[in-house]
């Protein structure tokens, strides 16, 4: 019966892939790892790590995002606070979802051939959410009032809706309100 039995030699490569991952990012990293994702995001039978190191503090993580692969490791960004990172799957890729705390905007990084790339909609908006499927919505705020660039900053600034859609690891606008 081969249903219950488990691939050992597989089980151990995958444990030793991810022990030099970790083993990576400390070489390139110099806090302390709060957060830490292990898989192939992008099913290309190569698996990658996104991370993040630094310290935790009680509503957010403060230090730097990193990608890392078994060659290296990446910042992804600057050292800042953020949310916690959430990671969403959709058509066969994962991406980092990340929301900074310091212009509160939300980074979207993905993996394409074991290399990681920063979608366009990264650092545009806030509060980029997955409605599901291919479906995702995003907030942009801005300030309407433009003649007199002293009056627009007097004003409050409105907040617009943004829908998009995921189509080959790209994220697409369908419009907005």
């Amino acid at each position: 019966d081969l249903m219950g039995k488990v691939d050992v030699e597989r089980e151990l490569r995958e444990i030793d892939a991810e022990e030099v991952i970790r083993e990576k990012l400390e070489e390139y990293s110099e806090g302390q790892t709060i957060w830490f994702q292990y898989g192939d995001f992008d099913e290309d039978g190569t698996s990658e790590a996104f991370a993040f190191s630094g310290k935790a503090g009680a509503e957010y993580l403060e230090g730097v995002l990193w990608y890392v692969n078994e060659n290296y490791a990446a910042e992804l960004g600057e050292s800042g606070k953020w949310q916690n990172p959430e990671m969403v799957t959709v058509e066969g890729t994962t991406f980092l979802f990340a929301e900074n705390y310091g212009d509160g905007l939300t980074y979207v990084f993905g993996i394409e051939n074991s290399k990681v790339y920063e979608t366009a909609v990264s650092g545009m908006f806030s509060n980029l959410e997955h409605l599901g499927g291919k479906d995702f919505t995003a907030e942009f705020t801005s300030y309407d009032y433009f003649e007199d660039e002293e009056k627009a900053k007097a004003e409050e600034p409105t907040t617009k809706k943004y829908w998009f859609y995921l189509e080959n690891g790209e994220f697409y606008e369908y419009g907005a309100d």
